[in-house]
């Protein structure tokens, strides 16, 4: 965010800079063009050229490249350089608008300032634009008057333009008040969609009866570990569980008692493979990804885990449920999760064939 303000700062004071030159050539260009047509002659070409454009602009970059050594300065705090830039901004207005007193209607340039400084979303930064502006606004009067005084000035068509220029100044001021606000709402609208998002990204991700990680979830944490275990060498098992004879556990004794057995058997699985991934796979269906097990050792847990949810009983029922296990172990670097995933499931069905309640592994 920092990295973003500088930038932003930056890019903010060479847009003026670029103003600058603008004027200046124009300055230069109007200048030439008179005295080719006679308006000027020498001395008034001379003292235009150098009142009008040299002197101005030259006070007008100056005050860029100190203002630029300060937003490039690593020691110079953020909150610092947003005043820096906009205290420049109203010296260059400030500037231009003495050396053009012929035109008081450009005090209106110090709506800039004021109406830029509402995008960093602070009142503090907005106030300190306008009472720039406003000081700013009033050197200019008393200078117009000081150095305009002649023949041909007209105080009264001095005031009301500089009269027009304050308004124009304070409209500003409600204007970025305005933005400010819509700016800190509409953060607020963003920040709580993306919490919304992930808040829903992570609900999409949990199995709502267990807690456990779901289907889609589990293929992309399968994928992720075997991508691990390819590069550090890690050994990576998997388990494939499904509950002997649940349909009839459900048709018997009814789906509520079902789900009750699908949360036992979840809270025994998460608090033996403590430490690895389980996930409820589907309906009564579970599976666990042992990260730095070796087989042997997956196979030894997932006995812990039928050992307890055969001996845990139900009021209900009147036989332990068991489960069917089927566990291998990741060794092909080009072995996809749907792959291992099928292969551990093989020795499930083998395990279904060989009379169930038991735990089949490879070798």
């Amino acid at each position: 965010m920092k990295e973003l303000h500088d930038k932003t700062l930056k890019d903010y004071i060479r847009i003026f800079l670029a103003c600058i030159c603008a004027v200046l050539i124009a300055e230069l260009f109007f200048g030439i063009f008179r005295y080719a047509t006679g308006d000027f002659d020498i001395s008034q070409f001379g003292n235009y050229i150098w009142f009008k454009a040299l002197l101005p602009s030259g006070l007008n970059f100056g005050v860029f490249f100190v203002a630029r050594g300060f937003l490039e300065s690593p020691n110079v705090k953020l909150e610092t350089k947003v005043y820096m830039t906009f205290g420049s901004l109203c010296a260059m207005c400030l500037v231009t608008t003495v050396a053009h007193r012929d035109f008081p209607s450009l005090c209106a340039a110090f709506i800039l300032p004021v109406v830029t400084s509402a995008i960093y979303g602070q009142k503090k930064f907005i106030r300190f634009a306008f009472e720039l502006a406003i000081f700013g606004i009033t050197i200019a009067f008393a200078l117009g008057i000081v150095l305009g005084k002649g023949d041909d000035f007209d105080i009264v068509t001095y005031v009301i333009q500089i009269y027009i220029s304050v308004m124009l100044l304070v409209i500003s001021l409600f204007i970025a008040m305005l933005i400010r606000r819509f700016v800190e709402n509409n953060s607020v609208l963003i920040m709580e969609g993306l919490e919304n998002q992930a808040s829903l990204k992570d609900r999409v991700k949990v199995d709502a009866m267990t807690g456990l990680i779901n289907h889609t979830a589990f293929y992309d944490e399968l994928d992720r570990q075997i991508r691990e275990s390819d590069r550090t060498g890690e050994t990576l098992c998997i388990s494939v569980v499904d509950i002997d004879n649940f349909k009839s556990v459900n048709d018997t004794y009814g789906h509520a008692n079902g789900d009750q057995v699908i949360i036992t058997l979840a809270q025994i699985m998460s608090d033996v493979c403590k430490g690895h991934i389980v996930c409820r796979y589907g309906g009564e269906e579970f599976s666990v990804i042992f990260k730095n097990c070796k087989r042997k050792e997956a196979a030894a847990l997932m006995e812990q885990v039928l050992e307890r949810f055969r001996a845990t009983e139900f009021e209900w029922c009147d036989h332990a449920i068991t489960f069917s296990c089927g566990v291998c172990q990741h060794y092909d670097i080009r072995t996809t999760a749907e792959e291992l995933f099928m292969q551990a499931d093989k020795y499930l069905y083998r395990a279904k064939r060989g009379g169930k309640n038991q735990v089949v592994s490879e070798g």
